[in-house]
């Protein structure tokens, strides 16, 4: 796919915003909109499973979660160390759950208040809102565990609606916990089978249509064509020579004529990646 300049000029700011961010060498666009993905910093609506009320220690970070989450502040400093190095999530692009740490902002720290039991919170993001369902944890077979999405199902069901491919009366065998490692490790991804309350069997696509591996093709072909769109309108209307500008203290991109030195177009580079996030999870 042949890359038009203004993209490829965005994608090098979006580079050099995630290097400074996060402090990592040379990502990838797949990377840093996964890490975006998770970081879901637009207001959402949240709901909580009753159940999560019941772990008592935990209640005051569930509602800084919750709180922050409502509005758009989002969730970046629940996520792991892993997260912010821009590491693979299986367990995210496979199942759509995200697991948070359970920290806590005390003076200049933050701490980890689930830390020696390695508890986990588990949300999972879907159109608009965000459900809270389950106390997962660190540790072999934690993160390929259907048991997880089966729980999401039981407790709200209307958040995987939109993952639905069929439901029949035939059984399916989901993979074992450790072919699923497997399969990941291999850069590959499968359905996911759960049962209703009628005992029928349910067919779940994937969370996200990318693979395991760093190829966002779908969204990177789309956003390529949104640029071209754009370049070809202003050339319609007679700017033949653009200056691109990138403001990194305001997160601005910005297209000017050259000429005129005239702004002819411009956006923040957050609400582009939020509105990328909204549409396309």
């Amino acid at each position: 796919m042949k890359l038009c300049n203004l993209f490829k000029t965005w994608l090098e700011m979006l580079q050099r915003i995630a290097e400074n961010e996060l402090g990592v060498s040379n990502p990838s666009f797949s990377q840093y909109m996964e890490f975006r993905r998770k970081c879901l910093e637009f207001p959402v609506n949240v709901k909580v499973s009753p159940e999560i009320y019941l772990r008592k220690e935990y209640i005051s970070v569930v509602n800084d979660i919750v709180r922050s989450l409502k509005s758009g502040n989002g969730i970046s400093m629940y996520l792991s160390k892993r997260a912010r190095e821009l590491k693979k999530d299986g367990m995210f692009i496979h199942f759509g759950i995200l697991h948070l740490h359970l920290n806590k902002k005390i003076g200049n720290r933050i701490v980890d208040i689930a830390r020696n039991s390695g508890t986990t919170l588990q949300i999972y993001y879907s159109e608009g809102t965000v459900y809270i369902f389950n106390f997962g944890r660190h540790g072999r077979g934690a993160y390929t565990n259907i048991n997880d999405v089966q729980k999401l199902y039981d407790v709200f069901p209307e958040a995987l609606e939109n993952r639905i491919l069929c439901s029949d009366d035939n059984a399916a065998n989901n993979l074992s916990s450790d072919d699923i490692y497997k399969a990941r490790k291999s850069n590959g991804t499968t359905v996911v089978y759960i049962k209703d309350k009628d005992e029928s069997t349910i067919t779940l696509r994937p969370y996200l249509l990318t693979t395991l591996s760093n190829d966002d093709y779908i969204l990177y072909q789309k956003l390529n064509e949104k640029f071209i769109e754009l370049g070809n309108r202003l050339y319609k209307r007679g700017y033949r020579e653009l200056v691109i500008k990138r403001d990194f203290e305001n997160n601005e991109f910005i297209i000017m004529d050259a000429k005129n030195d005239m702004i002819l177009y411009n956006f923040n580079n957050d609400d582009l990646i939020n509105d990328i996030v909204k549409s396309f999870i």
